[in-house]
């Protein structure tokens, strides 16, 4: 017994000189239903049960979401508004392989993103001031080696074309979405394609993203003569709205945030919140992005939870 004593003596001297070595360190805690805690997680996400494996589950959930990159359109996000064509703000979007550049509305009432396609009455150019014209686009499935039409058997294929879509399903999805203002919609056929994205920081890191819109043959109504010159970005929630397509490929939490400067100009990012970074450029050039300091009047920021 005096042996084993003596043999582990020096251990035990070891353990306590390592432990009294250690730096000081500071924790708070906290009960996991605590105003601290729930301000976090949301009293909606707290597990019902006091099970610690799902509690974890939650906690790891939330971690994933906050530390997923936000992104924004290639070449910088820039939006603005245009005096002429109303109250909507536009971008420049890049689709396609190789990429084609839209000048596109962003609209936050609508889910559908589509664009002119083998459109016969669309327009090809426009005014963007008394000096300045600037060239459209048509989007042409043919011309991208990376475009995929969208077959009706399709979870992204809605009304009329899924219903009656034949038990081989190799049919093109066929849409028609109307808007609300009088004898406004867009006719067509859903493909899928790469958007070209980039990270929203300083490093700018390019990707791209296959995502489903339409290839909108025919346009009427307000779109056609005045709103959506070259394309429409849906942002309010829905299956095919940009944001959850982009989620649901594990790219950004569910939720992009809108900014606005008293100039007209503004950014918008895909699994952002709002920040203070300020990312502005010239709309008709192509020039780098740089960060201003000029602050933003507000920011329209929309966040979907999925609750099971």
């Amino acid at each position: 017994m005096t042996k084993l004593a003596l043999l582990f003596l020096p251990i035990v001297f070891l353990l306590i000189f390592l432990v009294v070595q250690l730096p000081s360190q500071q924790y708070s805690l906290y009960h996991r239903h605590s105003d601290e805690v729930v301000g976090v997680l949301g009293s909606a996400n707290l597990p019902r049960s006091g099970k610690a494996a799902e509690y974890y589950s939650v906690w790891a959930a939330h971690n994933h979401r906050r530390l997923r990159q936000a992104f924004t359109f290639a070449g910088g996000g820039v939006t603005t508004n245009i005096d002429s064509l109303g109250s909507l703000h536009y971008a420049r979007i890049h689709v396609g392989t190789p990429p084609v550049p839209f000048l596109v509305a962003l609209d936050t009432g609508s889910e559908l993103c589509w664009l002119p396609c083998r459109c016969k009455n669309c327009a090809r150019s426009f005014n963007f001031s008394t000096t300045e014209v600037m060239s459209l686009n048509s989007y042409e499935p043919r011309s991208s080696s990376t475009s995929k039409v969208v077959r009706c058997h399709s979870s992204y294929c809605f009304g009329s074309s899924r219903e009656s879509c034949p038990l081989l399903g190799r049919a093109p999805c066929t849409y028609e979405y109307s808007y609300i203002s009088p004898n406004t919609a867009t006719k067509g056929f859903l493909v899928e394609d790469l958007i070209h994205l980039e990270t929203y920081d300083r490093n700018a890191t390019h990707i791209v993203v296959p995502v489903v819109f339409g290839c909108g043959e025919v346009e009427t109504g307000f779109i056609l003569d005045q709103a959506a010159i070259n394309g429409f970005i849906g942002l309010a929630h829905g299956t095919l709205d940009l944001t959850s397509l982009l989620s649901s490929r594990g790219l950004v939490p569910n939720s992009f945030s809108l900014c606005f400067a008293p100039d007209g100009s503004g950014r918008i990012a895909f699994g952002d919140k709002g920040d203070h970074d300020q990312m502005i450029n010239s709309f008709v050039e192509d020039s780098p992005i740089s960060v201003a300091d000029v602050p933003f009047d507000y920011c329209y920021i929309r966040e979907w939870v999925d609750i099971h």
